[in-house]
């Protein structure tokens, strides 16, 4: 069976489409990543731009026209946080049906964390005595599984917020962030405990990891299963707070716009870590697009 997954995220649309195979593994045939920035703004209004939501139908027509393309019989997509914390994000929703054909389901910040512990789980073959970790564009998802008990969080932090606050000033981020993960330093750090291993997900995740790897072009098996070190990643932050963003585009030649907020992924990521006292993370790529597949299609295992 040929199936497909589209999330609609803050900052970029993303797709997955492949074949479910008999052994009830997905064979991956391809994908794609669309910067659109649906929840560009709502630092500062609470509703969606029409030019944010028009980028976006525009670009979910394109990733439908390839999956019907390759042969899908059936289509999975869901929204997150730009479309959960809009004031008109139902209306999209709507809109989305009407003009692509599209049901876009809408998940809760505690349903897209539990999507993405189907991901990891069935990606990196961990079942318990973990951490997640998922920076996205809009809010970022903690998740601890331990006992085989799960705990979850959801905090308004992301890097397009960060980024339409803080236009790139990295010590007021990182102030910022002091302060935030300060006010909650009881939970995070029950959590933390909790858990012996601790992976990470998301866009900027990806793009620190091809980075670090001098990739050309992305590439899941250069990315999944990789570390990050805590040590590595504070030289980065700030070797790329002090270069233009036109030069980390030449350096970023697999992913040019995530240049855009790499800064601000980053910074949140090492400031968790540092709270936490986070020494590596472990990066995996089978994300909440491939947690779908394993929600929707019960799929078992996937094959790159």
């Amino acid at each position: 069976m040929r199936v497909g997954v589209i999330d609609v995220g803050s900052n970029s649309l993303r797709s997955l489409f492949g074949e479910i195979l008999e052994d009830q593994k997905f064979k991956k045939a391809g994908g794609e990543l669309l910067t659109t920035r649906l929840g560009e703004g709502l630092s500062f209004k609470k509703a969606l731009s029409e030019e944010a939501m028009r980028r976006t139908l525009k670009g979910l027509i394109d990733l439908r026209e390839r999956i019907n393309n390759y042969g899908a019989e059936d289509i999975y997509a869901f929204a997150t946080s730009a479309v959960r914390d809009a004031e008109n994000g139902e209306e999209f929703l709507r809109r989305v049906f009407e003009e692509t054909g599209i049901r876009v389901e809408l998940l809760s910040g505690e349903e897209e964390a539990l999507q993405n512990l189907l991901g990891v789980e069935t990606g990196l073959g961990v079942s318990d005595n973990y951490l997640l970790l998922d920076i996205g564009g809009g809010s970022t998802e903690i998740a601890v599984k331990r006992g085989g008990e799960v705990f979850l969080k959801s905090f308004p932090i992301g890097a397009l917020k960060l980024k339409e606050r803080f236009k790139g000033n990295l010590e007021d981020m990182l102030f910022f962030l002091e302060r935030f993960w300060f006010e909650e330093a009881s939970l995070l750090r029950s959590l933390s405990c909790k858990a012996l291993n601790f992976i990470g997900m998301g866009g900027t995740l990806s793009a620190l990891v091809s980075f670090k790897e001098g990739a050309s072009f992305y590439d899941i098996k250069v990315v999944h299963g990789k570390k990050i070190e805590a040590m590595w990643l504070y030289r980065t932050v700030r070797f790329i707070s002090e270069i233009s963003t036109e030069e980390l585009k030449r350096r970023l030649v697999f992913e040019p716009d995530r240049a855009y907020i790499l800064l601000e992924g980053s910074t949140i990521l090492l400031s968790l870590m540092s709270f936490l006292f986070i020494p590596e993370i472990l990066v995996s790529e089978t994300n909440l697009l491939w947690g779908g597949l394993v929600k929707k299609w019960k799929v078992k295992g996937f094959v790159f």
